[in-house]
């Protein structure tokens, strides 16, 4: 699935806000948008046992980084997107780490963990998100 599709099928009203992008600009954001609904799709899943949950989070760590014959299409994408704005594949993993907390912890026992947690699965993502956008209205602008 491409996504283009995964964003479309996701409904969300934060994906709304990329029709006010210009085409590249929205297709960049729409791959990340996508790579995260992915993530937490995986994590969400009450098809998948915790192990499954957990070898997909993990495949997902290795086609940041590499070609796989078995990666979806738009593990492709994300790996362009990393080349094209010098982004970090780490930066993407906090996100896998952050939505793999989800299958271990329903409660944090500290106000760290439960910082850590929301830094994974909220700031890293506006991270990326800023890292997309600011980066590519600088290079259009510039």
């Amino acid at each position: 699935m491409n996504a283009a599709k995964i964003t479309r099928e996701s409904k969300s009203n934060l994906a709304l806000a990329f029709i006010s992008l210009g085409r590249q600009r929205r297709a960049d954001i729409t791959i990340f948008y996508a790579f995260c609904r992915v993530i937490d799709d995986i994590a969400d899943s009450t098809e998948s046992s915790v192990e499954e949950k957990a070898r997909d989070l993990t495949a997902w760590r290795r086609w940041l980084r590499e070609r796989s014959p078995d990666e979806p299409v738009i593990a492709r994408d994300v790996r362009e997107l990393i080349e094209k704005y010098s982004l970090r594949p780490a930066m993407l993993e906090e996100i896998i780490d952050g939505v793999e907390m989800d299958l271990h912890n329903v409660r944090y026992d500290s106000f760290e963990e439960l910082r850590l947690y929301c830094y994974r699965v909220a700031s890293a993502v506006g991270e990326g998100s800023m890292a997309v956008s600011l980066v590519h209205q600088y290079l259009v602008d510039g």
